[in-house]
């Protein structure tokens, strides 16, 4: 990603999907960034749970994996066929508990 303030930045975001009072939503449990000013700016000004760490991205056709991790341990780590041609996404949806 790139942010005008923040400059360049990798991330891993792990998040539910939610309601509020009947609005859906989604809840960030985890956000993983490999830079310090947007942990920084995002903890101050926004509230949001990011964490300094690592994230990589590996692509061949429409096979992909990828992994984030913190303070040397791995946290995230995805491997799967994709072919929708989009970024690595991966959503499981439950019901509304």
């Amino acid at each position: 990603m790139e942010s005008k303030l923040c400059g360049e930045f990798d991330c891993a975001i792990v998040s539910l999907d939610a309601k509020f009072r009947g609005e859906p939503g989604t809840f960030m449990l985890k956000i993983i960034i490999s830079n310090d000013l947007p942990v920084t700016w995002g903890r101050e000004v926004w509230g949001e749970a990011k964490e300094a760490g690592k994230f990589r991205l590996w692509r061949s056709g429409d096979w992909q994996y990828a992994y984030a991790e913190r303070n040397g341990v791995r946290l995230i780590e995805s491997v799967g066929e994709m072919d929708t041609g989009i970024m690595f996404v991966i959503r499981t949806t439950t019901e509304t508990l």
